[in-house]
């Protein structure tokens, strides 16, 4: 198990990146949601908003059906991305990918490196 930490008090001036702390490892530049709720906790239960805060496992992202894997591909190839370094997450308090907030369920919980967004 390794520990991580990201707090949405410690962003850059511009508010575009957070830090994760892997003790042991390294610090990481990240983002948290699509603009304009990027990095923005209080937006956690808006479509593609911020992670909810919590405690979280690092996980492999699901691949999903193979409709899915094909979306992914073309996605990938349109936009430069690449999902196999993306990575899941599941909340420690629902061991799944998804999580209530504010009475709004939020699903396929995620993150991707920095570089992808920006």
């Amino acid at each position: 198990m390794q520990i991580c930490r990201m707090d949405y008090n410690d962003a850059s001036v511009d508010k575009r990146r957070l830090k994760l702390h892997v003790y042991g490892v390294g610090v990481f530049p990240v983002f948290s949601g699509i603009e304009p709720v990027t990095n923005i906790a209080q937006c956690a239960f808006k479509k593609n908003a911020a992670l909810p805060v919590g405690t979280y496992w690092i996980v492999d992202r699901p691949s999903g059906s193979i409709r899915n894997q094909i979306q992914t591909f073309i996605k990938d190839f349109k936009n430069g991305t690449n999902h196999d370094e993306w990575f899941g997450l599941y909340s420690a308090s629902t061991m799944s990918d998804s999580v209530f907030v504010n009475g709004v369920e939020t699903w396929s919980i995620q993150a991707s490196p920095l570089a992808t967004q920006w």
